[in-house]
């Protein structure tokens, strides 16, 4: 009782300090030992204690010497985990795309960011500034660690070493140029420039088990629709052993944004609508949407798709009659 009594006490007392600072205001520690109610050397205490919170606290010796604070408060002192962070900042950006709370989301995440100390802070900020959602999709196995890093290694255009895992292959190590994340299909994926390869790749984030940021800058391409190039490499890595399908959609772009699955079909706008692209095991699927659809359509290919839709059609016709 005694020691949550004294912890609540001096939590109250940094809160004082830290408002008594706010704005760049200058005060001395004889102002600010009597506006607290403590000696001056409590002061000079609780100063230090909160610059070791990150909190960039200037001073200034001699008779007209003393304290600013250059920062805003006002929220209590926040002293989040990367973890902590990484999950407050990616759930104010997923709810951007809210209409209902867009504009509270946003407001939040501007209200929370001079609060939080300055590491944290910029690790807050990188993740703003790189990572790109599509859709309110669930977010799982996101590997906190690797998102904070390459966060910052996009903000700051550094390259990264990276040792990446992928099932039917051993390890490999390359440096790679990071542009942009995105989370799609339920995962987290980087796109950028590999210099093993000298080609862009993506990568999986959940499947590089080390990362480094060196010191080496690169040139980010001027406009590069990171979702877009990783739902496209998503769907054209499916082809190996698989049906290739074009059909041509009478539908605008946006619907067919809306309505076709991230990381399945290649999407490409025509004079007439869209051109959409999908690698299947079978084409079953393919059938059954086609047959349902609302849509004008034409298939482009394969030439065995029309066969098989005309006679799934016929089979529906004849249940009917």
């Amino acid at each position: 009782m005694g020691y949550a009594f004294l912890m609540s006490i001096t939590f109250n007392r940094y809160m004082l300090l830290l408002e008594e600072l706010q704005a760049g205001v200058h005060k001395s520690a004889n102002e600010l030992a009597d506006a607290l109610g403590i000696h001056q050397r409590s002061v000079r205490r609780y100063v230090e204690e909160l610059r070791l919170l990150g909190y960039d606290i200037r001073s200034e010796r001699g008779p007209q010497g003393g304290y600013t604070f250059l920062g805003n408060v006002y929220l209590p002192p926040m002293n989040f985990t990367d973890n902590e962070a990484l999950a407050l900042s990616y759930g104010l950006l997923l709810l951007k795309s809210s209409p209902e709370l867009a504009k509270a989301s946003e407001t939040a995440l501007a209200r929370l960011e001079p609060v939080l100390p300055p590491t944290i802070r910029a690790q807050t900020l990188a993740l703003k500034e790189s990572v790109n959602i599509q859709n309110n999709q669930p977010i799982w196995n996101a590997p906190s660690h690797n998102l904070i890093q390459l966060s910052q290694a996009i903000q700051k255009k550094q390259q990264i070493h990276i040792r990446y895992h992928t099932p039917d292959k051993a390890p490999e190590e390359r440096n790679f140029d990071p542009y942009a994340i995105a989370h799609m299909i339920g995962l987290w994926f980087v796109a950028g420039y590999c210099h093993l390869r000298q080609d862009m790749r993506i990568f999986r984030v959940d499947r590089i088990s080390k990362l480094e940021i060196t010191e080496e800058q690169f040139v980010p391409p001027k406009e590069f629709d990171v979702l877009k190039y990783v739902s496209e490499g998503i769907a054209r890595t499916n082809r190996h052993d698989s049906i290739e399908v074009i059909i041509d959609l009478e539908i605008s772009l946006e619907e067919a944004q809306k309505r076709m699955p991230p990381g399945r079909v290649v999407i490409q706008e025509i004079k007439t609508g869209v051109r959409t692209t999908a690698f299947v095991k079978s084409l079953d699927q393919v059938v059954r949407f086609l047959a349902t659809s609302s849509y004008n359509f034409k298939i482009v290919q394969p030439a065995e798709l029309k066969p098989a839709l005309k006679k799934h059609l016929k089979q529906v016709l004849e249940k009917i009659s």
